[in-house]
């Protein structure tokens, strides 16, 4: 047997000329009973009238930044998990997963009650809220149990509007996922049913004991998102303070681009993540310097800075640097026909920051060059565009307008016979020497001073830059690098 209240009728609440329909609290239990709630309705939580609540951000401690499978601010859809904590409240369950995350490995996007919203990491990012499949893909929020018909109402309240906002902030619909598998709002139950890699299925059962379903929960979530301005912004008037950690600013505009950039980072300019606060930092860039990424975002903040999401090769967001302090190229779909390509020697030295690519002129990243570097050229592409570039050895190729090509002088014949080099005379040579002796077999290295160096040996056919050259009775030998030389006789100079 179950003691049930009864909830007052919208028709009396209108004789007795009351402006919001009371949710009258619960009577004392039988003893020995289990007490059930009564029922509350979509239409009794609207008849209540409640005020959207504020949005507060607390500083994340969850430290493991990862984008969603799409990307960075890029989620599909909002997991609702509910604590199954009777007896906590907002605070404490806030503080326990910020503190115990490490050994409990779970973290979620806010913790929602009847009378707040707390938010406790940047929802452009994933948390480990509900397995795998989930993690990757949906912004996860936690409600917290209620003890009253009325906070229980209050709570849905600020549940529905929390999802609506984020909903209409990245741009997704009100689809409910629970009976097909599909769609933008899902309990953690659908995940279990749908997606795997979890079992629980909250929060069916605690809206079962107050009667309420999550049909009912979609369709107040359908209501406060048609009630929401285009921006998401309702009346929030955004997302709070964020103590601890700077905001720098919030976003006036963003759009889709597609380069490829270097970071020239210091110990001065910042690494960002976007919250739902602005632009959080997140250390210096000092650690990013002379790496490449793809650049898939730009926004442009209210104070007018520019800022680029640095993603990976496939496009993944990994976090925000402002756009002065990267040096950009076009990333293009297909790279331009090589109309001419030569075999040349010398020395390229960037005076910008350069993206080493797979091919010339392709859309392919390998590694970052650091401006006020030099490398060692071998071939020189002309392509169907017109840009030259330059080869640095292998299937590594650089953009000529990223610094100066110094051609180095007519090398001395193949045959290492040096007539261009004076007797012991050492002289700069940039080139490459390819080995030229047996298969299968190599050659050693001399010390300048006439000794082997042991264990240094060149296997037939392998290709090594050339820094220096000079002759020794007669015989030219080539420098490898600090003292190392090469007897010209064994090499084919390229």
């Amino acid at each position: 047997m179950h003691v049930r209240k009864t909830l007052v009728s919208l028709a009396c609440a209108a004789a007795l000329s009351v402006a919001a329909l009371p949710l009258m609290t619960h009577t004392t239990p039988v003893v020995g009973l289990r007490h059930v709630h009564a029922a509350v309705s979509n239409r009794d939580i609207n008849a209540q009238s409640f005020a959207n609540p504020q949005i507060t951000t607390y500083p994340t401690t969850f430290t493991k930044y990862f984008g969603y499978r799409n990307g960075v601010g890029r989620p599909e859809g909002i997991v609702i998990h509910e604590t199954a904590n009777s007896t906590s409240t907002i605070d404490n369950e806030v503080a326990y997963m910020q503190r115990a995350w490490p050994t409990t490995y779970a973290y979620v996007h806010a913790f929602v009650d009847h009378s707040r919203i707390i938010n406790i990491h940047p929802t452009d990012y994933g948390v480990w809220g509900a397995g795998p499949a989930a993690n990757a893909r949906f912004i996860q929020l936690e409600l917290v149990r209620e003890h009253s018909d009325e906070d229980f109402a209050a709570s849905i309240n600020n549940y529905a509007y929390y999802v609506a906002y984020l909903l209409k902030q990245y741009g997704m619909g009100v689809d409910l996922a629970d009976n097909d598998g599909a769609g933008t709002i899902w309990s953690h139950n659908a995940v279990s049913d749908w997606l795997g890699g979890t079992d629980h299925t909250d929060p069916i059962g605690y809206f079962k004991q107050w009667g309420y379903d999550m049909n009912q929960f979609a369709a107040l979530v359908q209501q406060k998102y048609d009630a929401l301005s285009d921006d998401g912004g309702g009346n929030n008037n955004g997302n709070g303070a964020n103590p601890g950690q700077p905001i720098f600013d919030t976003v006036a505009n963003q759009q889709s681009v597609d380069l490829l950039g270097v970071i020239n980072g210091t110990a001065t300019n910042g690494k960002y993540y976007l919250t739902d606060a602005g632009f959080t930092q997140a250390g210096t860039s000092a650690s990013e310097n002379g790496n490449a990424y793809r650049i898939t975002q730009q926004a442009t903040t209210t104070n007018g800075t520019s800022m680029y999401l640095m993603a990976n090769a496939s496009g993944t967001g990994q976090f925000w640097v402002i756009s002065s302090i990267v040096s950009t190229e076009p990333r293009p779909a297909a790279a331009p026909a090589i109309t001419r390509n030569q075999n040349v020697t010398g020395t390229l030295r960037l005076t910008s920051s350069a993206i080493l690519h797979n091919q010339p002129g392709d859309g392919t990243f390998l590694k970052g060059l650091t401006a006020g570097t030099s490398w060692s050229v071998y071939k020189q592409a002309t392509l169907s565009d017109e840009s030259t570039w330059f080869n640095l050895g292998g299937n590594q190729w650089v953009a000529g307008n990223k610094g100066t090509f110094n051609q180095a002088s007519t090398p001395p014949p193949a045959t290492g016979g040096g007539s261009s080099v004076g007797e012991g005379e050492v002289t700069d040579f940039r080139a490459v020497a390819q080995i030229n002796y047996v298969p299968n077999y190599g050659v050693v290295m001399w010390t300048g001073a006439g000794r082997v160096i042991p264990g240094r040996v060149l296997k037939h056919g392998t290709r090594w830059a050339v820094f220096k050259a000079k002759k020794i009775n007669g015989q030219t030998y080539y420098n490898l690098g600090g003292d190392q030389w090469l007897q010209g006789k064994y090499v084919i100079i390229q």
